[in-house]
């Protein structure tokens, strides 16, 4: 089997990641906006990713699955790092601009709309179906290669790598709180383990566009080019994770439908990414 990217050239999840972590310390180095804070978060985590994939190699895994699934996961290494590069746009907020666009669209928020249906047991169901974002990147690729799809699996790998880095673009120059800290007088959710760790994990500033949209979009789209059935299944599972983000506030609509779009693009670019790097010459490997 030919390995997708070898010792010495780096597969395209990987160069995207690199690549988009040079560009972050070069541009905070010179903006002096926390460069030493995103290193700190981010280095060890990627460190720790290509020490699993090693160990996984080790232990028989093939060198181009675990190097695939480490180069989705170096997004979460990234992500770890954003806060206090963030931070530093929380003068330039479209909060406002997004709640006005969508109070045009449906004369309230769906936020709002849902107010009336808040509960406790509501709220774990909830914040249980907005946890299955993180599976999304890495079961349905999975399934793929297990049933011999590897090439499959490597551009729905690659589109979620994409969709992440340019969402990180968008939390950038779009930067919002969300409903959540910008609606006052909201019904109280109350508190649970599921949220706690949403707050201590989660991108304050990460709402434009709607990346738990854009992953589980990703997912549904790539489900229909396999079958009506499992189109259906994971188009379910997006639905329920977009209904997620806006019953626990984290986005407006027009992030869920920014969050779309993403997803169209980033697998449009994956596809012929994934075509133009497997026409290079590459090293056959077990």
């Amino acid at each position: 089997m030919q390995s997708w990217g070898i010792i010495g050239r780096l597969t395209p999840m990987e160069l995207l990641a690199a690549s988009f972590a040079l560009g972050i310390v070069v541009i905070a180095s010179l903006s002096r906006a926390g460069v030493l804070a995103f290193l700190s978060a981010s280095v060890p985590l990627a460190i720790g990713i290509a020490a699993i994939a090693i160990i996984a190699v080790r232990l028989g895994v093939s060198p181009r699955l675990a190097r695939a699934l480490a180069g989705v996961a170096l997004t979460f290494a990234i992500y770890a790092g954003l806060p206090p590069l963030l931070e530093t746009r929380v003068y330039n907020l479209i909060d406002g601009i997004l709640w006005e666009m969508e109070r045009s669209w449906l004369g309230t928020t769906a936020v709002e709309a849902l107010q009336p249906f808040v509960s406790d047991r509501l709220t774990v169901f909830f914040v249980a179906v907005y946890a299955v974002h993180a599976p999304l990147f890495f079961v349905p690729a999975l399934i793929h290669w297990w049933r011999g799809r590897i090439e499959r699996a490597e551009v729905l790998l690659l589109s979620l790598s994409i969709a992440m880095h340019l969402g990180f673009v968008g939390y950038a120059i779009w930067p919002a709180y969300g409903p959540v800290r910008t609606i006052p007088d909201l019904v109280p959710l109350g508190n649970n383990l599921g949220t706690w760790v949403v707050a201590e994990y989660g991108v304050a500033l990460g709402t434009f566009p709607s990346l738990h949209a854009g992953i589980s979009s990703a997912v549904a789209i790539d489900a229909w080019r396999v079958s009506p059935r499992r189109g259906l299944m994971f188009t379910s599972i997006a639905i329920a994770i977009w209904a997620s983000t806006l019953y626990l506030r984290y986005h407006w609509v027009p992030d869920l439908l920014a969050g779309l779009v993403l997803a169209i693009v980033s697998l449009l670019l994956a596809s012929r990414w994934h075509a133009a790097w497997s026409r290079l010459p590459r090293a056959a490997t077990a």
